[in-house]
Formats: structure tokens, C-alpha cells, sequence
């Protein structure tokens, strides 16, 4: 199975699970620990708007002596065919990996990954996650853009400032089809 690379992460199999873990947080004992039953989600697991082909939940964890919040993002298959491309390209959530590892390792602000899951069947991923801290002090842009009197202003600084950082993007290389 290729996995995407990074050196400050640590692989592990188990219950039919691959999980790649940040070796700065502390190995859940069993992967349920990290992925619950999604039937039966324990009450510190928050349900997030997301779009219908994914399941984000927020939730606070443990790590040595503090309280992290976490995001986890379990990637559904879009269709039969998304399915099916599995046994030639890798998952969403390894793609979405390897996206963060590329924004990072260019000098990029990303939400910092904490562990990749894949669940294999047959050749073909059957079930994948991802989850990440929490970016503190965010806002989100649709609140930012509709719940905020920022002024036409500030919204076109904004967005010549997200222009510019596209034109890094790009000239490092770095191309995203849903920007």
C-alpha cells in the first residue's frame, strides 16, 4: 500500500485498519479510540456542516497533559465509480494528506495533521479519515463575508491578499482544481 510520506509520522495497522499518526500525539491503544461507531457517536463528538460526501466531526482529546480540539473528516465515495478509482489513484484522504504535506513543506499555513486512516477492502479503500487540530482564533468565510459589517474595503484587501497567496501557490507549483 503506498502511503504518503512525512517523517514525523509513525505507521500502524489494526482491526483492518492503516493508520498513520503524528508521533507527537500518543498512539490510541485501539483504533476505535480514535474512530468511533459513526452510528453511535459519544457526546464529545460535535457534528459539523460539511458537504454530503463527507462526515466532520469536532471533538476534544487528550494528548499527555492538555486538551486538543480535533477535527475528523471521514471521506464517503461519491459514486461507484469514485469507489473504483481507488485501485489506481490514491483515496481523498491520502490525496488530502499529501495536499497538506505539499502546502506545509512550501511554507504554507495549514491545519496541522494528526492522522490519516484507510481501511482496505479487496484493493479498494472502503473507508477513510482524516483528522487535524483545530486552527485557533479562525473564522469562517461565509461568516466572514455575510455575519461581519467588514466594509467592500476590507472584503477586496481580503481578497487581493488571497490573490497573492494563489500567486505563490502557483509559482511554487502548487495547483487545487476547486480553488
Amino acid at each position: 500500500m503506498n502511503h504518503p510520506k512525512d517523517d514525523n509520522f509513525k505507521i500502524t495497522s489494526q482491526n483492518g485498519w492503516t493508520l498513520l499518526i503524528d508521533s507527537r500525539f500518543s498512539l490510541p491503544q485501539t483504533i476505535e479510540q480514535l474512530i468511533p461507531d459513526f452510528s453511535a457517536l459519544p457526546d464529545n463528538f460535535q457534528k459539523v456542516d460539511s458537504s454530503v460526501f463527507a462526515q466532520v466531526f469536532k471533538y476534544c482529546i487528550k494528548n499527555q497533559n492538555s486538551q486538543c480540539s480535533i477535527y475528523l473528516k471521514r471521506f464517503l465515495d461519491r459514486s461507484l465509480l469514485d469507489k473504483l478509482k481507488h485501485i489506481f489513484r490514491p483515496s481523498r484522504a491520502q490525496r488530502s494528506f499529501t495536499g497538506s504535506m505539499i502546502l506545509k513543506n512550501n511554507g504554507f499555513d495549514c491545519p496541522e495533521i494528526i492522522a490519516l486512516g484507510l481501511k482496505k477492502k479487496n484493493f479498494i479503500t472502503s473507508d477513510s479519515f482524516i483528522t487535524t487540530l483545530e486552527v485557533e482564533n479562525s473564522v469562517d468565510l461565509y461568516n466572514f463575508f455575510h455575519n461581519y459589517n467588514n466594509g467592500l474595503k476590507y472584503k477586496r484587501d481580503f481578497l487581493r491578499t488571497l490573490g497573492r497567496i494563489i500567486g505563490k501557490m502557483h509559482a511554487a507549483g502548487i495547483f487545487h482544481g476547486d480553488l
